[in-house]
C-alpha cells in the first residue's frame, strides 16, 4: 500500500477493537506506518486515553499508542471552535462529526451505529473499518 494521505478520523470503537484484532488493527497498523494521517481533537484523545484506561495494557502497548496521539506527521490536532448537535440520542459522538469538518477528513471512520446511520457528514463518508480498508485497497490499485 502506498501513501495517500487520507486524512481519517476514528471513532474510539475502532482504538479499542484493534486490541484484538482485523479489520482495525489493520487500520492502527496503517496508521503507524505513515500511510494515512488521523486528525484528532483534545476531547477525542482525552476520550480515547480514558476508554483505554479500563484496559490492562502492557506497558508497550500503552507506549505505542500515546506514540501515535502525539507524533507527528502521524496525528494532527485540530480545536473544532463549535460542535454539532446532530445526533441527538448519543450527542458524545458529535465530537467526531466537529473533528472531522475542523480536519477537513475524506473519511470517518466508526463502528458506532449513530454515526453509521448518518452514512455522510458535510460530504464526509462515514464507513466501517471494512470498508474503509476496501476503498483503501481499491485506490491502491490505481
Amino acid at each position: 500500500m502506498k501513501n495517500l494521505g487520507y486524512k481519517i478520523v476514528l471513532d474510539t470503537n475502532i482504538i479499542i477493537s484493534s486490541l484484538w484484532g482485523e479489520p482495525p488493527r489493520k487500520i492502527i497498523d496503517i496508521w503507524q506506518n505513515g500511510e494515512i494521517q488521523v486528525i484528532i481533537s483534545q476531547e477525542i484523545l482525552a476520550e480515547y486515553l480514558e476508554v483505554l484506561g479500563r484496559f490492562n495494557l502492557s506497558p508497550e502497548t500503552q507506549e505505542d499508542f500515546l506514540l501515535l496521539f502525539v507524533e507527528s506527521p502521524k496525528t494532527i490536532f485540530v480545536k473544532p471552535a463549535d460542535t454539532p448537535l446532530v445526533i441527538k440520542e448519543d450527542t458524545a459522538d458529535n465530537k467526531f462529526l466537529a473533528c472531522s469538518l475542523k480536519g477537513k477528513t475524506d473519511y470517518i471512520v466508526s463502528g458506532d451505529h449513530h454515526l453509521l446511520q448518518l452514512s455522510y457528514y458535510k460530504m464526509v463518508p462515514i464507513i466501517t473499518p471494512k470498508k474503509f480498508l476496501n476503498r483503501l485497497n481499491k485506490s491502491s490499485e490505481i
